[in-house]
């Protein structure tokens, strides 16, 4: 009992040193388990989103304004129309982007391909184009583009080159007939 006593004062000290505070000064404060940050989903990557795509080669040596990679959709054979698929990654950011295509030695275009513009340029967003070349024989061919990119403040302007190597065209093979 006599323990009791003497334990008691103290103990009462220590209870009420809190005083219903949060415990921001509080002698003895209790731990709290903080609680995790809400997990936030994000979309996937700008290289997630290229997986596969190749990256157009270009004679630059200065900071790069953009990227340019693309994708052939199939094999290119001569004189078969070929898809491909472009996609403009900015580095920087523009009122605008205008892309200007041209072929060598005779790599035909689609007219409504030769040049594609884009407005409102963010480098966090992938700018796509899908466009139909056609390689005239067998052989290796370059598909050219140009991209510029403009703002207010400055005008940029970056060359591109895409190999486009086409096969011989397959001739039908026909029966022989006995």
């Amino acid at each position: 009992m006599r323990d009791l006593r003497v334990l008691l004062p103290p103990l009462l000290l220590v209870l009420s040193a809190c005083n219903g505070d949060s415990g921001k000064d509080a002698v003895f404060s209790v731990a709290h388990k903080a609680k995790p940050a809400p997990v936030v989903k994000r979309g996937p990557t700008i290289a997630e989103q290229t997986a596969g795509m190749v990256l157009a080669a270009s004679p630059a040596r200065s900071e790069p304004i953009a990227e340019l990679k693309f994708e052939l959709r199939s094999r290119p054979t001569a004189g078969q129309p070929l898809t491909v698929d472009l996609a403009l990654l900015p580095q920087i950011d523009a009122s605008s982007a205008l892309i200007e295509l041209s072929g060598t030695d005779g790599l035909r275009i689609a007219d409504t391909d030769a040049s594609m513009s884009f407005s409102d340029i963010l480098r966090t967003n992938i700018y796509r184009k899908s466009v139909t070349v056609t390689p005239p024989a067998e052989g290796v061919f370059y598909l050219n583009a140009v991209a510029t990119l403009k703002s207010p403040e400055f005008s940029e302007v970056r060359n591109f080159t895409i190999p486009v190597i086409a096969s011989p065209a397959i001739a039908a093979v026909v029966p022989a007939r006995k």
